[in-house]
Parts: structure tokens; C-alpha cells; sequence
């Protein structure tokens, strides 16, 4: 079933390739297992101690032929019953599934499922990004290129997420630390886990909308419901966040301390303030504010978004504020990093969505 999924990508419309993906995490779920393709038979080495972990994983680092990989370890606590760690180890293989049949230059690719290197902990199978997280990145990054960097990670972005979006699957947890950067500074959209298929099928845990409301939208703050359905109306929202997060370095509503105090100011209707057209691009700030509309129909695409973001991109205009007369600096992304026929590829794919 994995190899119908992955046979002849770009002859197989999303619909066919939803049914199957349905019908495998089916089985997966009913035998608690993995297509066995997705396991690493290699041992893992070198394994390091304890790297970095979020809210519901650890990471290490680890050789995997030859290479510097990643090891994501979901946690398990010790007095979990053998129920919820059922529950655990389907929320893991789930994302697997979804995660390995995702091929995009803007998404981070997955291995496989490691089962040896943790007794009864299994873990994901990733490639290592040595700039680490978008907030790491910008780091290494000197002053006046940052606008450059910028304006090319905002684009690449929404080519992942759009790609996600045409696959039938919400990405659902758009943020800085979700956004990794290869050795050539590109991005690499990653962590799936709270990912959910459009049909609005649940993930039960893992959920983290609730915690993290600066990126959230207020339909998904709003719902009585304990774990919200996410969809693509929701994850252009957080795109939006994302990007005032890219550009000022900060979390959304920095000003606002406390996670139940964002909550009340987005239901009240507050949105992140303009960080002023020398931090951020007009252009930048207009697609981040049109993300914002309270009505989810009101927003635009992702795939509208990429358009727009290429259309800027292939005139190398940043905008009527350039008052400085200095040679546009998106006119260089146009001409180091995307050629004007992938620019329109781009856009031509866009208009068939």
C-alpha cells in the first residue's frame, strides 16, 4: 500500500492517494505496527546524550550511514498505563506514515521508525539540520542579509505548507521551532505530530493548540471541543504569526505575558502590531494582516499566498517605502536563488489550484 502511495506521485490526484493513506493508517492503527519498509535495520550509532526536546519529544543525535541524523523519542512517563502508551506508540506510527510519504524540498524528509536504540521507545528517523530552528538560523546570519534570508524563507514556507495542503493534510502547529534550516540556509518544515488529514479525522494526543495561542486561531482558542480540528484556514493564520515571529525575532504579542492573557486578547480581537516597515517589508506585513481575518473564509489560499509571494519576488519590488534608492535586495533573491522559470512554474501551478 506504501509503494501505491509513493508510485507515480504526480499521476495519482490527492483523493486516491487520501484513500490509501486512510485505509494504511487503518491497518496500522488495528495491528499497532508499521509497514515493514518504514523500520531502520541498521543499527543506529553514536548516539548522544540528551540534545534538545519540545513539549512532547526528546531529540538526540545520532550516525545513521554515515551521517549526523536526528532521533526523535516521544515521551512516555513512567506511571502511563499500558493503554495510554498504546495510545503513544499510534499517535507515533501515525505520524510516521503521514510524515514518510511527504517528498518536497521544503519538507523535512523522514528515514524510517528506529525500534533498537530505546527499549520499547521507538523513535523517528531524521536527517540533522546543522542551523537548527529558523530562530537558531538568524543568528549566523549578518545584518544586511537578513531581509534577503527573510523574504526566501516567507516563500519557502508557503511552498511547504501549501504542498501539505494539495496532499489533503494540515500541517497544524506552524512556529519558529517548526521551521529547520539546512547547511544551505533553505527551509525544512518538520514535526507532523499534530498534523491531521482535511477530513478532519482526530488525532486524540499530542494536541498543543490550546498552549501555544500565539500562533493559534481564535476559531481553535474558541472551540469547547478539548482537541480542535485544525484545517488550512487555521494554518494560514499561524502563517501569519509565523512570519511577525521571522521578522522581529520575538513570539507574537511579545507585549502580552502569559499564555491565558494572548488567549483573551486574540478572542477580543487583538492581532500582532506592525513592526514597522525597516523590520518588515509593506508587502510582508499586508500578507501576514490579510491571514488575520476572524472568518476563516475570509483568508486567503496558501496557494494565493505563494502567488503573491513569487509575483513580489519576480519583480524584485520590496515596495513604494524603499525611500533609501538602494538596489532592491529581493531583486538579488531573484537572481541568486530562484530562476525566472521556476518563479513562473510556480505561479502556474497556483493558478491550477
Amino acid at each position: 500500500m506504501l509503494d501505491l502511495i509513493n508510485a507515480n506521485p504526480t499521476s495519482r490526484n490527492a483523493r486516491e492517494a487520501d484513500i490509501i493513506r486512510q485505509a494504511l493508517l487503518k491497518l496500522s492503527h488495528e495491528t499497532s505496527t508499521l509497514p515493514s519498509c518504514m523500520y531502520i535495520q541498521e543499527n543506529i550509532q553514536n548516539i548522544d546524550d540528551h540534545y534538545l526536546g519540545g513539549a512532547f519529544a526528546d531529540i538526540f543525535s545520532a550516525t545513521y550511514r554515515n551521517q549526523r541524523v536526528a532521533l526523535k523519542r516521544i515521551r512516555i512517563f513512567h506511571n502511563s498505563s499500558q493503554e495510554q502508551k498504546a495510545r503513544t506508540y499510534q499517535a507515533l506510527y501515525r505520524e510516521a506514515i503521514i510524515w514518510r510519504q511527504l517528498n518536497h524540498p521544503h519538507i523535512l524528509p523522514l528515514y524510517g521508525v528506529d525500534v533498537k536504540s530505546f527499549p520499547d521507545r521507538p523513535c523517528i528517523v531524521l536527517p540533522w539540520m546543522a542551523n537548527g530552528t529558523s530562530r537558531d538560523a538568524l543568528k549566523s546570519i549578518p545584518p544586511n542579509e537578513l531581509d534577503t534570508y527573510l523574504a526566501q524563507w516567507v516563500l519557502e514556507i508557503s511552498q511547504g505548507v501549501n504542498y501539505l495542503h494539495i496532499q489533503g493534510i494540515i500541517h497544524g502547529d506552524l512556529r519558529g521551532p517548526n521551521i529547520l534550516i539546512d547547511e544551505k540556509f533553505r527551509v525544512k518544515l518538520s514535526d507532523f505530530g499534530l498534523a491531521s488529514f482535511s477530513d478532519q479525522e482526530r488525532l486524540s494526543i499530542l494536541s498543543s493548540f490550546t498552549s501555544n495561542p500565539r500562533w493559534a486561531a481564535p476559531e481553535l482558542l474558541r472551540s469547547q471541543d478539548p482537541v480542535p480540528y485544525p484545517d488550512a484556514r487555521s494554518d494560514v493564520y499561524s502563517f501569519g504569526c509565523l512570519c511577525i515571529e521571522l521578522y522581529t525575532q520575538q513570539e507574537p504579542y511579545n507585549h502580552i505575558k502569559g499564555p491565558f492573557c494572548v488567549r483573551d486578547a486574540v478572542l477580543r480581537g487583538e492581532r500582532p502590531n506592525s513592526p514597522g516597515d525597516e523590520v518588515m517589508p509593506p508587502k510582508i506585513w499586508e500578507l501576514a494582516e490579510s491571514c488575520w481575518v476572524e472568518e476563516p473564509e475570509g483568508r486567503p489560499r496558501m496557494c494565493d499566498i505563494m502567488k503573491e509571494m513569487t509575483d513580489w519576488l519576480d519583480k524584485g519590488l520590496r515596495g513604494s517605502s524603499d525611500k533609501d534608492g538602494r538596489a532592491s535586495y529581493i531583486g538579488r533573491i531573484r537572481h541568486t536563488i530562484f530562476s525566472i522559470s521556476y518563479l513562473h512554474q510556480l505561479r502556474r501551478t497556483c493558478e491550477q489550484e
